[in-house]
């Protein structure tokens, strides 16, 4: 059994193993790039428009909440294809329940820019 490792070269090898779990997504998964990419325009955009901190705060949160959506998404869908290759009901079900979290994340980020775009014209 492998030893655990505790303080800070704990923190060392969780960091190191999500770097390489943002990278393999990166590589492997077209939406969370998609995602990425759509992290530009968000922060490009809070840059640019007057929005208060506070609003800047939510909505790269929204963000963090839909990337992290996204990669609890494809691990699904990862463990899925390795466990049932073959077409399953249930396999179908995990992966469509992911897909719908997703969606979710996505709606509370485009909503809260919706929002946040409202309040600036009604300036």
């Amino acid at each position: 059994m492998k030893e655990s490792r505790r303080g800070l070269a704990h923190v060392f090898a969780a960091a190191k193993n999500s770097a390489a779990g943002f990278a393999a997504a990166f590589r492997r998964e077209s939406a969370f790039r998609q995602e990425i990419y759509a992290g530009a325009v968000h922060f490009a955009l809070c840059a640019a428009l007057p929005l208060p901190w506070l609003w800047r705060a939510l909505l790269t949160a929204a963000w963090i909440a839909w990337i992290a959506v996204e990669l609890l998404n494809s691990a699904v869908e990862e463990v899925v294809d390795l466990v049932s290759p073959q077409w399953n009901e249930y396999a179908k079900r995990a992966k469509d329940y992911a897909s719908a979290a997703v969606f979710c994340a996505i709606c509370m980020f485009a909503g809260g820019w919706a929002a946040a775009l409202a309040a600036l014209a009604m300036r």
